[in-house]
Order: structure tokens, then C-alpha cells, then sequence
């Protein structure tokens, strides 16, 4: 996505509101509905309806893409405002998705389910990717309308496995809450429950390396002089990386709990931004191995997994919504800063004192330390396994 706003007319400014719409897309929207979600009998059906504007909001965008070619004055805000839908969308469906897991999988299974479907998931989307993308990505130009329009048929497929889900009824009262008060229940949550929020703070602190992802591309594209036919290789590696790391996380979270995971994993996101640093500095070399940063990228979609199945192990039953909103809430907290980091980037590119390969560094070299407070504090987290407490 951040390779298309590029294409449509999209700088450093823009390109940083993407983490902003797609964290806000995942948390305010499952936190205002979290009640009502809560409250429905099946929770299938709202991760249906969602799967379904899903592969909707992709063929529309393959249509728009397909008519235009992407040049028109008004596809920029157009995709903007997809792109939005398309995350609360998301939000929402994870919600009813990871709700479903804590209804329907035991506590010491969810980290097998994890690894099962990241591992088919990612290899299948590697395969794919390797196989379909060549065709549509070339130097300087690519043909979105087919990515887009493959992306509907499988969130479309998603959809009818849906339908075959067995889920015994639930029946807990309807709960009628304002914005004002769905917000006080988030800080109460924090306040009162001590445990929860030291993982909150951690996932905050996490949250901070989503601020990078849309200038990942850019730095390789901009600074190492690669080229669009490099994210089909970028693509395939984080989708092989999604399904490597679950390999080992999976297992892990069963055996040893998500507190040990969170501190082997946490490790390899703060990699990825000195990476990119040390890459701009060395090209022959980044040309040759920027794949890598995007071998740490796929950690993130299994460290998101990691929060939501810690959250699930944290919550009462009953709350299972309501804490898993909460949490989604503290890890895109930390987008609200991601246009001002955006301006720090094009500031740092416009000033005649700092080379285009340094000018990352600053936002880079800030998020990177922000990442790895987050991993010591893991060492004060509680591990409910054991049921020790450590006082954050």
C-alpha cells in the first residue's frame, strides 16, 4: 500500500498517515462496538459481514484502479478513505475472530492454532506471491487492478470457510454505552487491573515500530536505487517470515507461555530499523540483503497474535471484548505521532546539513530505542501460568 500511494502522488507527510488510519481503523472501531459484539449470541456473523466488505472494498478498489490507472486527481483521497474503511473492517473482524478463540480454543492450544495458521497462511500467500505478482509488478509501473482483485477473491474465500464455523450460542445482557464511556471503562481497565497493564505498555511501546513500515519500501526504493520488481521479493520474505517465526512461537507460547515469547520475539523488531540505518550507510551491501528487514517485518502480524492471546489469558471470560479492544487501543496509540514523524523525515531530506542516506536516521534511531524499553519490560510482566506477579 505504501508503494501505491507513492505511485498516486504520495510523500514522506502522506505516506505516514497510513499507520495512523490503519491502527485507528483497528482499535476505535472494535472499542465502540465491543459491547455490541460482546452481547451477540454468535459472533460468526459479525466476523462474516465483515469478510465480506472486505473482498468488497478490494473490488472496488481494483475497479477504480482498473478505469484510472491511478492518475486521476481524486484517487488519492478515494484510496485514503477505502483504506480506512477496509481497517475498521479488519478491526472489527479481529475482534470477533480473537473473541471466538477465547470462547472455542483452550488456553494451551492457541498457540498451535497460531502457528497452523500463520504457517498455511504464510506459505500460501509466499507461493502465491512468487507466482502471480512478477506478472503485475514491473520497474516503474505496476498493475494494481489484478493485486487488488486477488486480494477480493481470497477475503471473498475467507468468507465462505466462515459459514462451515460451529459456535454454541452465547447469552450475556446488552450493554447501552456512550464514546465517554467506553473510554473511562479503558482507563479503569488500566488503572485497576495491574498486570494488564504492564503488557499495555508494552504493546504501546511496540506499537512504535508501525510507524516505520511505510518507509521501509521507500528508503529501499529512494536510497538503494531498488525498484517495484523488489517487492514481490520483499512480499515473499515477510509472508516466509510470518510462517518461520510462528514455527517457533507457536510451540513456545504452549510450552512456556506468551511472556517468554514476547521476550524472543520483541528482540528482532528492534533489528529491523538498525538494519535499515546500517544498509543506507552500506548500499552495496543493502542491495544485496534489504530483504532482511523485511524478514523482521513479519514478526509483527505474529507479535499482534501474541498480544491478543496474552490479553485472553489476562481477561475474565466475560471481558474477553472488551480487554482485546483495549489492547488494540494501546498498540495504535503510538500512530497518533506518525505524521509528525513523517514531517521529522522530510524536514531531515529538505535540509542542506543532512545526506539523503541519513536522513531516516533520527525517527529510525528514536523508534529503535522506544522498541527496546518495550522488551525489557517484558522482565516485569506477570505470567499468569504461574501465577506470579511482578510489579512493573
Amino acid at each position: 500500500m505504501p508503494a501505491v500511494l507513492d505511485l498516486i502522488g504520495g510523500g514522506a507527510v502522506l505516506r505516514s498517515w497510513l499507520p495512523l488510519i490503519n491502527r485507528c481503523g483497528q482499535s476505535l472501531p472494535p472499542l465502540l462496538l465491543a459491547p455490541q459484539v460482546r452481547a451477540l449470541r454468535r459472533k460468526k456473523w459479525c466476523a462474516l459481514v465483515c469478510t465480506i466488505m472486505m473482498s468488497l472494498i478490494f473490488f472496488l478498489l481494483a475497479v477504480i484502479w482498473g478505469q484510472t490507472g491511478g492518475i486521476a486527481d481524486w484517487v488519492p483521497v478515494v484510496f485514503l478513505v477505502l483504506y480506512a474503511l477496509f481497517f475498521c473492517c479488519t478491526g472489527l473482524n479481529q475482534l470477533a475472530i480473537n473473541t471466538l478463540q477465547g470462547k472455542l480454543i483452550r488456553t494451551n492450544a492457541r498457540g498451535r492454532l497460531l502457528m497452523c495458521a500463520n504457517v498455511m497462511g504464510g506459505c500460501s500467500a509466499l507461493i502465491l506471491a512468487g507466482l502471480l505478482l512478477p506478472r503485475w509488478l514491473h520497474a516503474e509501473t505496476a498493475e494494481f487492478q489484478w493485486i487488488f482483485a486477488a486480494s477480493a477473491c481470497f477475503f471473498g474465500l475467507a468468507a465462505v470457510f466462515l459459514l462451515l464455523l460451529r459456535e454454541s450460542a452465547d447469552d450475556y445482557p446488552r450493554q447501552r454505552t456512550g464514546m465517554g464511556s467506553l473510554l473511562r471503562d479503558v482507563v479503569q481497565t488500566l488503572r485497576q487491573d495491574r498486570n494488564f497493564r504492564g503488557l499495555a505498555i508494552v504493546a504501546f511501546l511496540f506499537g512504535c515500530s508501525m510507524m516505520l513500515f511505510p518507509h521501509y519500501q521507500n528508503v529501499g526504493r529512494g536510497i538503494l536505487n531498488l525498484n517495484l520488481k523488489n517487492l514481490v521479493l520483499w512480499v515473499m520474505v515477510q509472508n516466509a517470515g510470518t510462517a518461520l517465526f510462528s514455527l517457533l512461537v507457536g510451540p513456545l507460547a504452549d510450552r512456556r507461555g506468551y511472556r517468554t515469547v514476547l521476550r524472543v520475539v520483541l528482540l528482532p523488531i528492534v533489528a529491523a530499523p538498525l538494519l535499515v540505518m546500517v544498509f543506507s550507510q552500506l548500499p552495496a551491501v543493502g542491495e544485496r540483503f534489504f530483504w532482511l528487514v523485511f524478514l523482521m517485518v513479519g514478526l509483527t502480524p505474529v507479535l499482534i497474535k501474541v498480544f491478543q492471546n496474552y490479553t485472553l489469558e489476562l481477561a475474565p471470560h466475560s471481558e474477553h471484548p472488551r480487554y482485546l479492544a483495549t489492547i488494540s487501543v494501546c498498540i495504535a496509540a503510538p500512530m497518533i505521532f506518525s505524521p509528525l514523524l513523517g514531517l521529522v523525515i522530510q524536514w531531515c531530506q529538505a535540509a542542506s546539513w543532512c545526506p539523503d542516506s541519513l536522513a531516516f536516521h533520527p525517527a529510525f534511531g528514536l523508534i529503535m530505542l522506544l522498541i527496546f524499553w518495550g522488551w525489557l519490560r517484558t522482565f516485569h510482566l506477570h505470567e499468569p501460568r504461574l501465577g506470579n506477579s511482578i510489579e512493573p
